[in-house]
């Protein structure tokens, strides 16, 4: 794959480690292996909704999911890249409305990125990161913001807290640090426009030098009472206050992981290639954190990976690992589920107030599903 003159690697920095998309050939509970070997017992994933449909529920079908969000009431809201509609689903799997058609006018979609569910709305990130609309939780579209960030950076819509506003994390070009701004969604453009609404300045310890003109993504949950910041360089997960101070860390040893590669190709675009991702951390009920990892099982290819993406040589071979990790609120590893490829359950997108996870898949047809975390012992 080449990459256009000038180009960062924004978008690249995660082609690495999104693999086949997380297809399954079955859909069904996923148990850890080694009860105990890692911790304090063992865990399995059971599934217990699905939300999307095939040619015989077209009402359900989807194209391509690429964000979902759950509210208070335990409704879905996925966001169909293909269709460019918002779809919503009540607790039970049926569709309650679709929002939205393709274009660029109030109320349309075009190229969407994330969606979040505040208790009286959703928020896209709609535009190619350029705007945020509103809908109401029926599907009516309320209003749009443009998406102003300060300076040459890279942001993420977070999430929101019980106050209806919303967090946002951005990083800068050159730099590893993230800041992370509150506002409403009616003060957004106005806030963003300068650093008056900077909550939390994320201070990582990295040696690695970046390029000036290299903005890395962030990955960056939202826990009840933290956040929840994947370390750009170590397999560590950091738990930081809303108001910037970190308040602890857990995570594996990343020693077989190897280093990033970060390369510039001949005519001026910088990429960024990772060894492995923490995929976005969810917080369960009783303070219990699950992490999907992904990992390239030969590290040492990174520097020809960023060649072939400079299109500067070929695509070697990659094959790729993953665990799904369950940790104790103290940081404890309890368990582990361990794989090849990608996860069977898909990726994990969202989790609710009970502590539910709710993942993407692509296989058998587009869907989002709603796995409850099961401790042994716990009852059924």
């Amino acid at each position: 794959m080449s990459v256009p003159s000038g180009l960062t690697a924004l978008t690249l920095a995660s082609v690495l480690l999104q693999g086949c998309g997380g297809s399954t050939d079955e859909i069904g509970d996923v148990t850890s292996r080694a009860p105990g070997s890692l911790g304090a017992g063992a865990f399995h994933l059971e599934l217990e909704q699905v939300f999307g449909g095939d040619e015989s529920t077209p009402e359900a079908l989807m194209g391509w999911v690429s964000a979902a969000a759950v509210d208070e009431d335990f409704n879905v809201y996925v966001v169909d890249h293909q269709s460019a509609q918002i779809v919503a689903f009540d607790s039970g799997g049926a569709v309650r409305w679709r929002a939205g058609a393709a274009g660029e006018g109030p109320g349309e979609i075009q190229y969407p990125s994330q969606l979040v569910a505040t208790r009286s709305r959703l928020i896209l990130v709609n535009q190619a990161g350029s705007r945020l609309d509103a809908y109401d939780l029926d599907g009516d579209f309320v209003d749009t913001r443009p998406r102003r960030t300060r300076g040459r950076s890279y942001a993420r819509l977070t999430c929101s807290r019980p106050d209806e506003t919303i967090l946002e994390t951005t990083g800068f070009q050159g730099q590893w640090n993230l800041s992370v701004t509150e506002t409403t969604f009616e003060e957004y453009a106005v806030a963003m426009s300068d650093s008056a609404n900077v909550v939390a300045e994320i201070d990582f310890d990295v040696d690695l030098e970046l390029p000036p003109g290299l903005t890395p993504q962030n990955y960056v949950g939202c826990g009840t009472s933290a956040l929840l910041v994947h370390h750009p360089v170590a397999y560590r997960v950091e738990r930081w206050s809303f108001d910037g101070e970190r308040l602890g860390a857990f995570g594996r040893d990343d020693t077989g992981f190897g280093p990033p590669s970060v390369r510039q190709g001949n005519q001026g675009a910088i990429v960024y290639v990772p060894t492995f991702r923490a995929h976005p951390v969810l917080e369960l009920d009783g303070g219990r954190h699950l992490v999907v990892a992904h990992w390239l099982t030969n590290p040492s290819i990174t520097d020809e990976i960023a060649a072939s993406m400079l299109g500067e040589g070929p695509s070697p071979d990659r094959t790729y690992e993953h665990s799904i990790d369950l940790y104790h609120a103290d940081g404890t590893l309890i368990s582990t589920i361990p794989g090849d490829g990608d996860p069977t359950i898909g990726y994990p997108a969202v989790s609710d107030r009970t502590g539910r996870i709710y993942t993407v898949a692509t296989e058998p047809y587009p869907q989002v599903r709603r796995y409850r975390v099961v401790m042994e012992g716990d009852a059924e």
